[in-house]
């Protein structure tokens, strides 16, 4: 439990996105994405893409390879 972790992305007060983050699964240098919800109104605009973005560039400097998104 102490690897999964409640992500909130914000735009000022505003939640904009969540993400549930597992670190370590299924192998050690991976982090796995079990979902990933944008706010509707802001859909097909790319913010999904930059935080995607964001996530990958933070995970590598903590030393993950990979992440994989549920499907």
């Amino acid at each position: 439990m102490e690897d999964k972790h409640y992500v909130g992305f914000f735009s000022g007060a505003a939640l904009v996105a969540a993400a549930d983050l597992i670190e370590g699964y299924p192998q050690e240098d991976t982090a796995f994405l079990g979902f990933f919800m944008v706010a509707q109104p802001l859909q097909a605009q790319g913010i999904a893409s930059g935080i995607v973005e964001e996530i990958c560039s933070a995970l590598s400097i903590c030393g993950f390879r990979r992440l994989r998104l549920v499907w």
